[in-house]
């Protein structure tokens, strides 16, 4: 399954909407979600892939992101 993971459209979780998730694109566009569609679990910046017809968390790249992430927010609190 991972290697099909690689070539799915990819969405960043943003937050939970009443009966709703929501979910943003690559290129920024808003997607809601059925909240029965997703995990009851979910993080906000979790990357999720739509893989036979469910939101998957795709732990690899949630990790690298947060990850990046945390370089930026650290080299941004080192200059001031």
């Amino acid at each position: 399954m991972e290697t099909n993971m690689m070539h799915l459209k990819r969405y960043t979780f943003v937050r939970f909407e009443g009966e709703y998730g929501v979910l943003e694109d690559e290129y920024g566009r808003l997607y809601d979600v059925r909240r029965e569609e997703l995990a009851d679990d979910l993080r906000e910046g979790d990357i999720l892939q739509e893989y036979e017809g469910k939101f998957i968390v795709n732990e690899e790249e949630t990790a690298k992101q947060r990850e990046k992430l945390k370089r930026i927010y650290d080299h941004i609190v080192k200059k001031y």
